[in-house]
């Protein structure tokens, strides 16, 4: 897909369907936030099998959430979620032009402090932690 486009990528594979959405401006406004959140909004799609997980941030110079990325996925398992988020972050990167880092394993300045999600123990579980455990080969 274009940089330019609103769909960045879609998927469809035997891990399902999972449609990444975000526009370059707001990479570029994502890799500038130390933090964000993470949120499902079940009523959006869940009608028609897909579930919305949406990345967002509230930056004080806004004075309002604003949403970073979209991701429409027609799975909810812990690998889904995981590769939600090794998917978005890897396009997010490249479209950004900017390396993906952690505070804790970077230790940078321009790194991502913190994640407010408000999802259930077994989503958390199957989506950051294994993520990062394999991008930094600690996964099994």
């Amino acid at each position: 897909m274009a940089r330019n486009s609103y769909i960045q990528h879609i998927y469809n594979d035997n891990d399902g369907v999972m449609i990444i959405c975000f526009f370059q401006k707001q990479a570029e406004i994502f890799l500038s936030q130390r933090t964000f959140e993470v949120n499902m909004p079940f009523k959006r799609f869940h009608d028609q099998g897909y579930t919305e997980i949406i990345f967002a941030a509230w930056p004080e110079r806004h004075g309002n959430v604003i949403t970073l990325a979209r991701v429409i996925v027609s799975q909810q398992r812990q690998r889904t979620y995981m590769l939600c988020f090794q998917r978005v972050f890897e396009l997010l990167s490249e479209r950004a032009s900017k390396p993906i880092e952690w505070r804790h394993l970077h230790k940078g300045p321009n790194c991502f402090q913190a994640i407010v999600s408000d999802m259930d123990g077994k989503q958390m579980a199957g989506k950051l932690l294994i993520y990062v455990a394999n991008l930094y080969g600690m996964g099994s």
